[in-house]
């Protein structure tokens, strides 16, 4: 009779290191926050181009006397800053290992975004960039599996 052993070399190290992966991608806490910057910096690019249709002239002289000559949707910055800035008066960050939600708290927001009976939409929210959101999550990924000990 002939008997055939098989021996695999290394397997307890590949299932310590599948391990370590599988609880990389279960604390997404570190891609949620790369997440949240490329968030603002969109914002920022937004703001900066600010292609919103202008303000009323009666309404652009009346806001120029209370606030200066300050961009538009950028009178007291309130709004502008919790879309940009982390840790803002109003801006919305809350973080756990499997979701993450951030944005503005601050009311006027959904005025803009949406538009009133007496004023255009002007969306503050800026068009999410599809592919880099899914580079930065494949890069996140490839860190955690290089950190697992995969090459």
């Amino acid at each position: 009779m002939i008997e055939v052993q098989v021996e695999f070399v290394g397997l307890n190290e590949l299932f310590r290191g599948l391990s370590n992966v599988e609880e990389g991608v279960s604390h997404l806490r570190p891609l949620w926050e790369q997440f949240q910057t490329e968030f603002q910096s969109e914002e920022k690019r937004l703001f900066d181009a600010a292609p919103w249709e202008p303000l009323s002239p009666s309404y652009a002289e009346q806001k120029r006397r209370k606030f200066g000559d300050k961009p538009l949707l950028r009178a007291t910055d309130v709004l502008y800053k919790s879309l940009t800035e982390q840790g803002a008066p109003e801006a919305i960050r809350v973080f756990d290992d499997s979701s993450a939600e951030f944005g503005t708290s601050d009311i006027v927001g959904i005025f803009h975004q949406l538009g009133t009976g007496k004023m255009p939409a002007r969306p503050v929210l800026a068009e999410p960039d599809e592919e880099k959101y899914t580079a930065i999550a494949g890069d996140y990924l490839a860190q955690i599996v290089r950190q697992a000990g995969f090459r």
